[in-house]
C-alpha cells in the first residue's frame, strides 16, 4: 500500500508526570479565570522551502516511521498566545537558542500578576 509515513514522538511522558501536569494546568486556569494571573502559551515552528513529504510502499496494517531531521535555511516563528487570542509573534531568520527565546519572552510579557514562581513539572 502506498501511503504517507508518519513522524512520531520520541517517547510518551510517564503517566504520573502527565497527571501532575494536568492538575497544575487546571489550577493555573482557575487562577487565571479568577484574575489572579495571566497565562500565556508558547510555541515555535520553522518553515523551509524544502518540504519533507515522505511516501513509500508499506505492508497493509503497518506504518513505517522516519526519524525527524533538521532543515537548513529555515524561517522560525516564535509565538506567545493567551486564551483570549492575544498573540505576540516573532519571526527569527536563523537559529533559535535559549538566548533568543528568553529575549522574546522578556520583550512580550509584562511583569506577572502571579506571586508564585512556576517551576518545571
Amino acid at each position: 500500500m502506498w501511503k504517507r509515513l508518519r513522524k512520531t514522538v520520541a517517547k510518551a511522558p510517564a503517566p504520573a508526570t502527565y497527571q501532575r501536569a494536568q492538575a497544575r494546568l487546571t489550577a493555573l486556569q482557575a487562577r487565571e479565570s479568577a484574575g489572579a494571573c495571566d497565562r500565556w502559551y508558547f510555541d515555535a515552528s520553522g518553515f523551509c522551502l524544502e518540504p519533507c513529504l515522505p511516501y513509500a510502499w508499506q505492508p497493509i496494517g503497518t506504518t513505517l516511521e522516519l526519524p525527524q531531521s533538521s532543515h537548513n535555511q529555515r524561517l522560525n516563528v516564535l509565538g506567545l498566545l493567551k486564551r483570549d487570542n492575544t498573540l505576540v509573534p516573532y519571526l527569527i531568520d536563523g537559529a533559535v537558542d535559549t538566548a533568543v527565546v528568553v529575549a522574546c519572552m522578556d520583550k512580550s510579557v509584562q511583569p506577572h500578576k502571579c506571586s508564585e514562581t512556576v517551576t518545571a513539572l
